[in-house]
């Protein structure tokens, strides 16, 4: 839907702003070399700071705007994929045939459930990524060979890179590929407890 495409443009422009981040961040030892003609090493990390407030800024406002419907959706789309997946069991071995045009369509409207959330997942782990990459190009530049006044701002871009930039359903769960399989896997575990109510009836 026209939600799912705006929502996952705006994280991976936030991606895209953080790659962009780590670039500045890998030129930070060229600040202290005679060929180099940019800004200042002290202008530079300024910048790289500034920056990275504002792209924790950027991803609050995504997370405030979306954390709510996301929470909604991840419980419509449980129950509906383990309703629905009762149905498709159920239309397929009924013993007086069925119609395939239904199987097909009751199976597109699963996977498109599927596909939506797995979106949402895939672009909030990239996003994970990306953030923890953060602390990762700080610690592969030779910051050791930086005047000690000059390491300590680095210091603590690498202890708060250690805390991802989050999407979560509600604040209770944040969006990643382990809770897509964890959704699929409830889902997955209520058919089976349907399937084995009905046999018992």
């Amino acid at each position: 839907s026209s939600i799912d495409a705006l929502f996952a443009t705006l994280v991976l422009h936030l991606c895209s702003r953080l790659t962009l981040l780590k670039n500045d961040i890998k030129t930070l030892p060229m600040c202290f070399t005679n060929k180099w003609n940019g800004d200042s090493y002290d202008k530079l990390l300024s910048r790289i700071v500034d920056d990275h407030i504002f792209l924790e800024r950027y991803a609050k406002s995504i997370e405030d705007a979306f954390n709510l419907m996301f929470l909604v959706q991840m419980i419509v789309c449980s129950v509906i994929i383990c309703l629905q997946g009762y149905e498709i069991i159920m239309i397929s071995t009924k013993g007086g045939g069925f119609s395939l045009f239904e199987l097909i369509y009751m199976t597109y409207f699963i996977l498109c459930f599927m596909f939506s959330l797995f979106v949402y997942c895939f672009v909030c782990e990239i996003l994970r990524k990306e953030c923890m990459e953060i602390g990762d190009a700080v610690y592969s530049i030779d910051w050791y060979t930086f005047p000690v006044e000059n390491v300590t701002p680095l210091m603590m871009i690498i202890v708060r890179a250690k805390r991802p930039f989050q999407i979560t359903a509600g604040k209770f769960v944040d969006f990643c590929l382990e809770l897509y399989c964890s959704i699929l896997k409830t889902s997955g575990g209520y058919l089976s407890m349907l399937l084995a109510v009905k046999d018992r009836v």
